[in-house]
């Protein structure tokens, strides 16, 4: 059931990069995991400045999925990349924006008004030139997508079945921090 969930998933970004149209994501409050996957995967991301990120997935002993560990990567880096990985440590909406994790973060109170104006200026834009611009970014930075989330999807599934996350569950449930033993 976890790869047939992880496929739904990596479906829904591989859409989302696919699509000829520019596809903006609007953050606001907290964004974590798969979240992240997902603000990533959209051609424009912005947040509030104060907005708590956070790629989670080590503090509950799972890997990245839905394209992070390519999109990621790509954007920050390898080494920023293991960091926000393998610490899950959080970060604000501004920082990610300082990071290139998303494109912009701004006050909260101008979060409507700035995503709003963003689409606007892109439907009132060159339809025909987005879709080649995309297209283009797409062949240059992602041209392994598919085959890179089939490989998450395969460590999430080994994964989840290991003693590390059932006890990161456990110890979600009971309020504690997890004992990890690498079993």
């Amino acid at each position: 059931q976890t790869k047939t969930n992880m496929a739904n998933f990596n479906h829904l970004v591989l859409y989302i990069r696919q699509i000829e149209k520019p596809v903006v994501a609007w953050i606001e409050g907290a964004c974590a995991g798969g979240g992240m996957s997902l603000a990533m995967a959209c051609d424009f991301a912005i947040a509030e400045e104060n907005t708590k990120m956070s790629f989670a997935f080590s503090s509950i002993g799972l890997a990245p999925d839905m394209g992070s560990s390519v999109l990621l990567t790509r954007r920050v880096g390898p080494a920023r990349a293991a960091d926000l990985f393998m610490t899950g440590r959080r970060f604000t909406g501004k920082e990610a924006a300082d990071m290139g994790i998303i494109t912009r973060a701004v006050p909260a109170e101008e979060l409507e008004e700035n995503v709003k104006k963003q689409i606007t200026a892109l439907a009132n834009g060159p339809t025909l030139s987005y879709a080649e611009i995309k297209g283009g970014i797409n062949r240059i930075m992602y041209p392994d997508l598919h085959q890179c989330m089939n490989l998450e999807a395969d460590y999430v599934d080994r994964l989840t079945h290991s003693a590390d996350h059932a006890e990161a569950v456990n110890a979600f449930l009971e309020k504690r921090k997890p004992v990890f033993t690498g079993k």
